[in-house]
């Protein structure tokens, strides 16, 4: 009876996932939980898998993973598990939002060793797109590039920018309503960053000064930023230049800002990010009520969808309302089948593992073989993707589908009349950037190509302190913080430019 029992679930759930991912995850873990009749000399034996079990034939013969603590643990946790002290601090920023900053203030050396906690020169790091201070860490004190620093002397600060895993709170405003996600990286620029950059000086100000002289503080902080983070600088730089003189020096690792040249399958939502009226509230009821039809997507979407969609209404697909359904109208939570979509574009680039492809991180970053560690990904993927906004994703499509310009969010030639003055969206004033910047890049990057950055480096040629690539050709964007050999690729000259702005 159990035999047929079994086989009729197989039956029944091969017919109800369509698609491979689901199948092999719901077998895995009803095969799990299966609690098998065993003879007393098989569990004398130490057999562990009764094999006449069916769902054996279907489950993925994979290499057995040690398993990784660092998978189900916080920031500060893992921190905590390899030996190194770290603090959690809490930021409000002008626009209300909550985010949480970690801090390892030194190495494992102990901060006795080296004068006082956090004695060191400050170093901020700003993680990217739908990630999390966490993957600083995630490779181990080896490897690690927050784990080096710390290591070397410096005082850490591992940001986290609003709408992520760890930043996901506001004063007023619940986070499953629609204007908490209302925001960019134009948002995370304007207010994020410099909310977290006057913490830091005030704290550190305090602990080597007073409360009344914590002023005092030299401006010293050196800022590292990936990917998003080096979006976020740029941008914030560019609005709020007062903080060129805040900031000794930046390291830009795999910087994005202008995106003419992307190869990440990002550019294949380019076409639908000026017609994001799919997600809009308003319209949708309308178009859906003039053809009596039910719509199930049309509660809790933000504002700045609907003021696109004022503009393009007499546009509406009907096939493009399903984007919406697959993207998340509000926190960016794409489905199986549009991940699908996307990873079978650049899984064909790549010939990465199937199950590396169902992570977004991935999907829309790349995957290089060469650096690929395999018994570091069920870490990864305990932490990433760690959330964003669908318009932080849409605004860099918007981007791409403007022939790559740096410009602010596009709402819509009536909405952009009323923010900015003007029908199309200005765009980021670089030359207001002073501050000293490295431009790490790489040969194979999807989203930070080489011609994108030579363009960038010409913007910043003021500032700039020079183009570094990565001398191995394979090399791609989430190496920088995961590659295996991203401690001699990178880190090694990183820290000697940083070594020119010590205190």
């Amino acid at each position: 009876m159990n035999l047929f029992l079994y086989v009729a679930l197989t039956a029944y759930f091969t017919a109800l996932c369509n698609s491979e991912n689901v199948f092999n995850r719901v077998f895995r873990q009803v095969a799990e939980t299966i609690n098998y009749d065993k003879s007393s000399s098989d569990q004398e034996e130490g057999t562990t898998t009764a094999p006449w079990n069916p769902l054996n034939w279907f489950i993925p013969k994979l290499n057995a993973i040690p398993y990784n603590p660092d998978t189900d643990l916080g920031t500060c946790e893992i921190a905590a598990r390899h030996g190194y002290p770290c603090e959690a601090h809490v930021v409000i920023t002008e626009d209300g939002y909550l985010l949480t900053i970690h801090r390892i203030p030194c190495g494992r050396i102990g901060c006795e060793h080296v004068g006082k906690r956090g004695s060191g020169q400050p170093v901020f790091l700003q993680h990217g797109l739908l990630s999390s201070s966490a993957d600083w860490l995630l490779s181990g004190p080896e490897k690690a590039l927050g784990f080096i620093l710390a290591d070397a002397g410096y005082d850490l600060w591992l940001g986290n920018a609003r709408g992520n895993t760890y930043s996901k709170r506001h004063i007023s405003i619940r986070h499953d309503d629609s204007r908490f996600w209302d925001f960019s990286f134009h948002e995370m620029a304007l207010y994020d960053l410099p909310a977290e950059l006057d913490y830091i000086y005030k704290i550190k100000g305090i602990e080597n000064y007073s409360a009344n002289n914590a002023s005092d503080y030299p401006h010293s902080l050196v800022y590292v930023g990936h990917s998003m983070g080096t979006t976020m600088l740029f941008a914030m730089l560019s609005l709020r230049p007062e903080y060129n003189s805040k900031i000794r020096a930046v390291m830009a690792l795999a910087p994005v800002a202008y995106m003419s040249k992307v190869k990440s399958p990002i550019r294949l939502l380019a076409p639908f990010s000026k017609d994001v009226e799919i997600l809009s509230v308003r319209n949708r009821i309308d178009y859906y009520d003039s053809n009596q039809q039910k719509n199930e997507y049309t509660n809790n979407v933000p504002n700045w969808v609907d003021y696109i969609a004022e503009t393009l209404l007499n546009r509406v697909s009907l096939s493009l309302l399903m984007v919406a359904k697959f993207l998340g109208a509000n926190e960016f939570l794409p489905q199986n089948k549009i991940l699908q979509f996307l990873a079978k574009y650049g899984c064909e680039l790549t010939e990465a593992e199937r199950y590396i492809c169902e992570n977004t991180v991935f999907v829309l970053c790349g995957f290089d073989k060469a650096q690929y560690n395999e018994t570091l990904m069920p870490v990864i993927f305990g932490h990433t993707p760690a959330g964003t906004s669908t318009k932080t994703v849409v605004h860099y499509a918007q981007e791409i589908h403007e022939k790559g310009n740096f410009q602010y969010f596009d709402y819509g030639t009536k909405e952009n009349i009323v923010r900015y003055g003007q029908e199309n969206p200005p765009h980021y004033q670089l030359q207001n950037i002073s501050t000293p910047i490295a431009l790490f890049y790489a040969q194979n990057d999807w989203l930070a190509g080489p011609e994108d950055v030579s363009l960038l480096f010409d913007k910043l040629h003021r500032s700039t302190i020079g183009m570094f690539k990565v001398p191995f050709d394979s090399f791609n964007h989430v190496d920088f913080i995961w590659g295996k050999d991203a401690p001699t690729l990178v880190y090694s000259k990183m820290l000697e430019v940083m070594s020119r702005f010590q205190n």
